[in-house]
């Protein structure tokens, strides 16, 4: 019998999460066989391609009690979803924040092509870096633009399959 690594429980947690919040909209998902990470999704109404990212416990700011991620997104990946977008299928990251001391406590949070197109990457061709920070008593998280919290925009922890 193949073990299982922890990795795929992330993946199984985000498709399990998407697919049955999404019901309405009837998705039906297709993996990338290139890419074990990448799945398209279809509704009757749009295609998305969603990207799976997992990052552990977030770093603590000790000035505000505040968590931070950080990630990036390869030349390569740009390039990928460039190419989606101008094929007319929709770019989804889902990020996977994984609480290592309780992973039933892990959350997830979805980037769309809004927040794509803030950090500029659909004119970019070059690695981008992501930060994603969480204020206490705040429901959602900010992806911080330009390296300035006052621009930073939510972040949500559903997706609505009809962006």
């Amino acid at each position: 019998m193949a073990n299982l690594s922890v990795i795929d429980f992330y993946y199984g947690a985000v498709l399990s999460h998407l697919l049955t919040s999404n019901s309405d909209n009837k998705p039906s998902l297709i993996e990338d066989a290139n890419e074990k990470r990448v799945f398209e999704i279809t509704t009757d109404k749009h295609s998305y391609i969603l990207y799976t990212i997992h990052r552990s416990n977030g770093k603590r700011i000790i000035k505000d009690n505040v968590l931070s991620w950080s990630f990036s997104l390869s030349t390569k990946e740009i390039l990928g979803l460039q190419a989606n977008r101008d094929n007319g299928k929709r770019n989804v990251i889902a990020l996977v924040l994984v609480n290592t001391k309780e992973l039933a406590n892990s959350k997830i949070i979805y980037f769309t092509d809004k927040h794509l197109e803030a950090k500029n990457v659909y004119n970019s061709d070059k690695q981008i870096e992501f930060t994603v920070r969480k204020y206490p008593n705040k429901n959602d998280y900010l992806l911080v633009i330009d390296k300035k919290v006052n621009k930073s925009i939510p972040v949500k922890q559903n997706l609505n399959l009809d962006y």
